[in-house]
């Protein structure tokens, strides 16, 4: 079994501006193996999010490489790089991207491969204390709800690798705490995880952690730096 599920080589991204181009992520390269989890931290405008994007398949870069699982996502035709996204990457973003006239089970279970999608979903939510929220529509639920409908989207098939942009981003500590705690247990389970986040590593259980400046990616080896 394959134990590295991601790899970014020489990762870049240019966008055109103003008659030229600016290079908002530079040459980053990382790994996520199995029962791993990654942190990113970096001030807004880093290029953090960009990172991810192009990580989860959902951004051609400009340069470099990308495999998930062992395969380039981006060498795929657009069906099967959805289809790779949908059984194997959990992808959490900052925007909570919850349809509004869906309840939060048929929200978690968009998407699911498969032809029981809203009774696991319905089991997820109870596990994490939403069961009497099945039925309710997002705008009806606190942002800590919203948010966990989020992760729980992300982790409802399982994936082996979950990649979070700012999961716990303005949430009280113990929304934040039961976010942390799902994450770990992707980790804990044998998945591996990427987070990119402004609280302290160590909630994460942070195996690794880079530092995002400017489009260049660096490695932290003294996490109180961070």
């Amino acid at each position: 079994m394959e134990p590295i599920l991601l790899e970014c080589e020489q990762l870049t991204r240019e966008f055109p501006t103003s008659g030229k181009s600016v290079r908002v992520v530079d040459a980053a390269a990382l790994q996520v193996s199995r029962g791993e989890m990654v942190v990113i931290r970096g001030a807004s405008g880093s290029g953090k999010t960009t990172l991810l994007m192009m990580a989860a398949g959902m951004l051609r870069p400009s340069a470099g490489l990308v495999r998930v699982l062992g395969q380039d996502p981006y060498q795929m035709s657009p069906d099967h790089r959805s289809r790779l996204r949908a059984t194997s990457i959990g992808v959490v973003l900052p925007m909570f991207h919850l349809l509004p006239y869906l309840d939060a089970a048929d929200n978690v279970a968009l998407g699911y491969v498969g032809s029981h999608g809203r009774t696991e979903a319905t089991k997820l939510l109870s596990s994490m204390g939403l069961g009497e929220r099945v039925r309710q529509l997002p705008d009806r639920m606190s942002a800590g709800e919203r948010r966990r409908l989020m992760v729980a989207r992300a982790m409802l098939h399982q994936p082996p690798l979950v990649l979070a942009d700012e999961p716990t981003a303005n949430l009280d500590s113990a929304n934040v705490d039961q976010i942390t705690g799902l994450l770990r247990e992707v980790k804990m389970r044998g998945g591996g995880v990427l987070v990119i986040t402004h609280e302290s590593p160590a909630r994460f259980d942070a195996d690794r952690i880079y530092q995002m400046r400017a489009g260049r990616l660096e490695p932290v080896t003294d996490p109180d730096l961070v």
